[in-house]
């Protein structure tokens, strides 16, 4: 196995990794390479080339993946249900965002009935601005009780079509941009 460059921050889950000067943030999940597509779409590295950092909600499959992002911007992951022992990222990551807005980012489990309350129950004692998830390979921006969740969707093995995501971050929120590739 190959060692991951700098740019794989390698935190224990149960910190808050603390990021300033952020901007603007691609969003990916379930890209699920090799296995159901070879490569990334070549329209990523357009879509993510003026982002900060990049979060992958999980369903990697394949370092490999990680590397190519990794070349466009730093990566913070976290390992879904189909990530073997070779994703060595944790199953959930706390972010706070230019010291305003705090980030959950979990991939998700079990049936896609449900999946926002889980997803919802596993951080919402933090209170967090906004849950980043994936698994359903569906995607979904929507607001329970104040808090945002946001689902990028399948960069290469979409329900409907194959999707990523922007979160453009100011002084007033974050707005988020489901984009399909």
């Amino acid at each position: 196995m190959t060692s991951l460059p700098h740019c794989f921050p390698s935190l224990p889950k149960s910190r808050m990794t603390k990021i300033n000067n952020i901007r603007a943030i691609g969003v990916i999940s379930d890209t699920h390479i090799p296995g159901r597509a070879d490569t990334l779409p070549d329209k990523i590295t357009q879509v993510f080339m003026s982002v900060d950092i990049i979060i992958h909600c999980g369903d990697i499959v394949s370092n490999e993946v990680l590397f190519e992002l990794g070349v466009i911007a730093p990566i913070y992951a976290v390992r879904g249900n189909m990530d073997s022992s070779e994703i060595m990222e944790p199953a959930k990551r706390i972010l706070e965002i230019n010291g305003k807005y705090v980030l959950c980012i979990s991939h998700g489990s079990g049936p896609k009935n449900g999946l926002k309350e889980r997803v919802l129950k596993q951080f919402s004692s933090l209170n967090p601005y906004m849950i980043l998830y994936g698994h359903s390979h569906i995607a979904d921006y929507s607001e329970h009780n104040g808090i945002y969740l946001f689902n990028p969707g399948s960069a290469t093995n979409g329900a409907d079509k194959n999707t990523a995501g922007i979160l453009r971050v100011t002084s007033m929120g974050i707005k988020p941009e489901i984009i399909e590739i």
